[in-house]
């Protein structure tokens, strides 16, 4: 399911998606009211959301979705980001971030990924929150050993399922 509100790119994700998930059932809503209240009534297999919906923020309605489906697979596509948006849409639980910006072959990526029960976040916000210089503070090594080791093999673009093989943990 996808909501977002610029007709033009949902009719654009409606034809794409239709030619490369033809055997799946799409449903496309343009405000987050009728989104958020098929998503409760039925159940989607992924959920692909803008942030900035005229009626909602993306981000509310990931939380009420979350309440009622908390494994839902959801996919953030949206022109917003930060340094800190990877940190933020984890912590709602979405498994990942595609930039508008991105062509239709990195979403197509992204929906391989997060249907495989992985994470994906846009290689274009990784790249520009490089570039933002970290503000003073706490020092990285906060981490401990054993998150520092996830957090490299993330950046090897593994899924959960390969993580938890390569460090011999369930997904």
């Amino acid at each position: 399911m996808v909501i977002e509100d610029d007709v033009l790119l949902n009719d654009l994700l409606r034809i794409v998606f239709q030619m490369r998930f033809s055997a799946c059932t799409l449903n496309f809503f343009s405000t987050g009211e009728a989104g958020l209240a098929h998503c409760l009534a039925e159940r989607p297999d992924l959920l692909i959301v803008d942030l900035g919906l005229p009626d909602a923020d993306g981000r509310d309605v990931i939380r009420k979705l979350r309440g009622r489906w908390p494994d839902l697979r959801i996919i953030v596509l949206s022109g917003q980001w930060s340094a800190s948006l990877p940190a933020e849409l984890m912590a709602l639980g979405a498994s990942g971030f595609v930039d508008k910006g991105s062509s239709f072959q990195e979403t197509e990526k992204a929906v391989q990924r997060v249907m495989a029960d992985g994470m994906y976040f846009s290689a274009g916000l990784a790249r520009s929150s490089v570039r933002i210089k970290a503000p003073e503070g706490p020092s990285p090594d906060l981490l401990t050993e054993r998150e520092r080791e996830i957090v490299r093999l993330v950046t090897r673009w593994m899924i959960s399922k390969e993580i938890g093989s390569e460090l011999h943990l369930s997904p």
